[in-house]
């Protein structure tokens, strides 16, 4: 707080020169508080080694400045040279030390390498931005020094809460938790904010592209709404796996990145030109069989189920093509209300990752957290923006629908780390089948019904779950809340059900009774009912009670949204 006030009354010199005193009172404070050693060491002092790191680290900062000040070639050229000579004398030197002032040997050790290696990044992003920042805040948005140093005194005070913070959960969690949960943390927070920043452009693109979704007599919409935000989560997703594949072996990844882009092509060409259920099939089945067959993703392995384990590879292969073709599908029909497939998405990745997690699978773990990071803007977006509002379209719901089928084949894997998990009488075939419960089952039986009337199992209409909600008066937002609510009990049934000793195949039976039970009994059921009984009046004057006026946070919500469109 004191630096404002500094800067108010003296130039910006001040802010360095500050710091002279402070460092002498810390010198002082050191010498009279820290703990002296008893014993000296018997070893000399290596003085050609101070001085050779000296000039090295010293030639290489003045270098970089030297090239930011756009100073002569012919000096620099000469610094470097002179850098190059004591640097490789310098590192060599320290090679031989049996006690080296640089201990390079350490970065043999992986996560020693992966800690240097992500402090040099926090130092030189944290840095960047601190020297960068001010001159941003008052030359290009104009504020007054004052201001500027207002607007940064949370930074440091942030640092000073939080590294307190850290040391004492250091000593009191183990490092490899803290680790993984910063391996969750950083690819959910890179997608997160990849799409909060992508996402008004996309809509500005699909506004003068006219790429967007027209109101028709099957559609809620009574505008247009662009239809580009699987673009959106696609690139956050990516971004954030490219990124933290730096810090791992991202290779594994490379296939389903391969599938998720071909889903991404496929839906946006049916999004913008509009592609045959034929051609959209097709598609999809060449994408399922590229993972099985370069990635080995086989559903092979029912872990237990009817007592059986692996299965042959002439089932395994139909049943995963098969399997995941359905699930596509399954996650691109249920996007008509908003923010109910991003929704279902985000509580499915959430799940999976949860599993994931426990069982050690860190590759999936990051795909998991990502993937959620990169829809929770879209999500806000869809569900509170006005002007901002936009899609998430076929190109979205496949490319998520082929994530979690991916996430499906690797819990009934063969080979996977959820079956060594060594929990007795977990299910995760019927855990599976309780995440995928509304999608799946709602899905099934729209078609089932399609066909029994004699047309078309393709063929558009408003007999889906979440239309019966809307037509009872439930609003956008209402109807998301419930689907997901109803899709997550069944997964809290399936968890009691595991804890309780629950064997595996009553745990199948128990889920499957109720996916059919809240989509098939509860549509036919209520559907069913006359519209003067009193059931369905309490469902009514429910559904009335879920259009929230747009105040207090909600309007807060709208605003926000509205406002980042805008600015962009």
């Amino acid at each position: 707080d004191a630096l404002p006030i500094l800067l108010s009354i003296a130039s910006w010199h001040w802010l360095f020169a500050i710091n002279v005193p402070l460092g002498i009172t810390a010198l002082l404070l050191g010498i009279k508080h820290l703990p002296r050693q008893e014993e000296r060491s018997k070893r000399k002092f290596d003085f050609v080694s101070a001085i050779a790191n000296a000039v090295t680290f010293g030639l290489l900062i003045y270098t970089l400045d030297g090239f930011a000040h756009h100073e002569e070639m012919d000096f620099l050229v000469l610094q470097l040279i002179i850098l190059a000579i004591v640097g490789t004398f310098y590192v060599r030197r320290q090679l031989t030390q049996t006690t080296p002032l640089l201990p390079l040997d350490l970065l043999r050790i992986p996560i020693f390498r992966l800690s240097i290696l992500t402090s040099i990044c926090s130092f030189i992003a944290q840095m960047a931005a601190m020297v960068s920042l001010p001159f941003f805040l008052q030359n290009t948005l104009g504020h007054s020094e004052v201001m500027t140093g207002l607007l940064l005194t949370p930074w440091p005070l942030a640092t000073l809460v939080t590294a307190p913070l850290a040391g004492y959960l250091v000593e009191r969690i183990h490092p490899g938790i803290l680790g993984s949960i910063g391996e969750i943390l950083l690819p959910f927070s890179l997608g997160l904010l990849c799409v909060w920043y992508v996402h008004p452009w996309m809509v500005r693109i699909a506004e003068l592209k006219d790429i967007v979704d027209e109101p028709s007599s099957r559609k809620l919409q009574r505008r247009p709404v662009p239809i580009l935000g699987g673009v959106c989560v696609f690139l956050g997703a990516v971004v954030g796996l490219g990124s933290t594949s730096v810090f791992g072996d991202g290779s594994e990844l490379f296939v389903v990145v391969m599938a998720m882009t071909v889903m991404l092509y496929t839906g946006t060409m049916d999004d913008i030109l509009g592609l045959t259920p034929r051609v959209r099939f097709m598609i999809e089945i060449a994408t399922v069989v590229l993972l099985i067959v370069i990635g080995h993703y086989r559903i092979d392995d029912f872990h237990g189920l009817w007592g059986l384990g692996v299965i042959p590879v002439w089932i395994s292969v139909p049943l995963t093509v098969f399997a995941s073709v359905g699930i596509i599908n399954a996650i691109n029909l249920i996007d008509g209300v908003d923010g109910l497939s991003s929704g279902y998405c985000i509580l499915a990745c959430v799940l999976f990752g949860a599993l994931f997690y426990l069982s050690g699978d860190s590759s999936m773990t990051i795909l998991a957290s990502v993937c959620a990071g990169s829809l929770v803007p879209f999500f806000l977006h869809n569900v509170y923006g006005q002007r901002s509002k936009m899609f998430i379209g076929d190109g979205g719901t496949l490319v998520l629908g082929v994530v979690i089928s991916v996430f499906v084949i690797r819990t009934l894997r063969h080979d996977t780390l959820c079956g060594e998990l060594g929990l007795p009488n977990l299910g995760l075939v019927p855990f599976t089948l309780s995440v995928l419960a509304v999608p799946v089952f709602d899905t099934l039986r729209v078609m089932s019904a399609r066909i029994v009337r004699g047309v078309s199992p393709f063929q558009p209409d408003k007999t889906h779950l979440h239309h019966l909600f809307i037509g009872l008066g439930f609003s956008h937002a209402g109807t998301t809340v419930v689907i997901l609510t109803l899709n997550f009990l069944v997964v809290l049934c399936w968890w009691l059900l595991y804890r309780g000793g629950a064997s595996i195949d009553l745990q199948l039976y128990v889920v499957l009774g109720l996916c059919v039970l809240i989509t098939t009994g509860l549509y036919y059921t209520v559907s069913g009912l006359s519209p003067a009984s009193r059931l369905r009046r309490r469902l009514h004057r429910l559904g009335h009670w879920t259009h929230v006026e747009r105040t207090g946070l909600v309007l807060w919500l709208q605003r926000r949204m509205d406002r980042v469109q805008e600015r962009e």
